[in-house]
């Protein structure tokens, strides 16, 4: 049966769910409840880690949080669509969609590595408007809703970014495309002598670092919707001088596919590069 209750909306302007609270409160619950099945299961037996493709895994614990969060969202959005990494995309009949992916660095979570995250976003029209990246392992929320700023457990980020590439801390991801690989580590030797590269293994953190300053720039040559749209909302929010671009120059969107963000003055530096 379909739920024909009108859409409403709280006094910021993002929808209400049908219990009548807060899409905030709804999100951050949802990636609440995804970090408890995380360290129920980080380092356990019986994961269930299959490849869906070369280099790229996804296990039993992806699957399941994901339906959980599915059922739990469009209970409370009928109006809603949903896209998840691993159930696919459900479209709806408003303007606003669901992003989720229940495990960014699944790798590092199979292996026992303690750096992945939920991230949960909604968008409005294709632009995000609230977003959610939880890391369980050190209970870090990063959190921010359009024109609020954004924050890391709940306070306000006010990144003091490096200035020169020289100075700069930069993270990258590689993915199962062997040909964006080879690209990618081609930038990173075409910027040495530079010492303070990460290769972070959660392009959800990679970010979330970068907007809040923790690291000074971050790409990535192949992401989904899913792994990017609380992050682009967190570069659009930070307070400081950040962005976030493609590799043509144009401003990323969550369907861009290869992303540059962090430090507005570095940025050109490395998309060159």
């Amino acid at each position: 049966m379909v739920d024909m209750r009108p859409m409403t909306t709280s006094p910021d302007g993002l929808p209400l769910a049908a219990t009548g609270r807060t899409a905030q409160s709804m999100a951050l619950e949802a990636a609440q409840y995804a970090g408890k099945i995380h360290l129920r299961h980080f380092r356990g037996d019986h994961l269930g880690a299959r490849e869906k493709r070369h280099a790229d895994v996804v296990t039993d614990v992806d699957v399941a949080i994901e339906q959980e969060l599915r059922q739990l969202l469009m209970r409370e959005f009928p109006f809603a669509g949903f896209l998840g990494e691993e159930t696919g995309e459900t479209e709806g009949d408003s303007d606003y969609t669901w992003t989720v992916d229940p495990i960014d660095g699944t790798a590092n979570f199979v292996r026992g590595i303690p750096h992945f995250a939920t991230t949960i976003a909604l968008l409005k029209s294709g632009v995000p408007v609230l977003g959610i990246t939880y890391d369980a392992i050190r209970n870090d929320t990063f959190y921010a809703v359009a024109g609020r700023g954004l924050t890391l457990n709940g306070l306000l980020m006010k990144p003091n970014y490096a200035r020169s590439i020289g100075e700069a801390n930069l993270g990258f991801d590689i993915g199962p495309e062997e040909d964006l690989n080879v690209r990618a580590f081609g930038i990173i030797q075409s910027l040495l002598p530079m010492y303070r590269v990460r290769l972070m293994g959660s392009g959800a953190l990679g970010f979330a670092y970068a907007a809040a300053g923790l690291i000074d720039v971050y790409f990535h040559l192949a992401l989904k919707p899913w792994d990017v749209a609380a992050g682009l909302l967190f570069i659009r929010e930070t307070a400081a001088d950040a962005d976030s671009i493609d590799f043509d120059g144009a401003p990323a969107t969550p369907w861009s596919g290869n992303y540059l963000v962090g430090a507005h003055g570095l940025l050109e530096r490395v998309r060159t590069a």
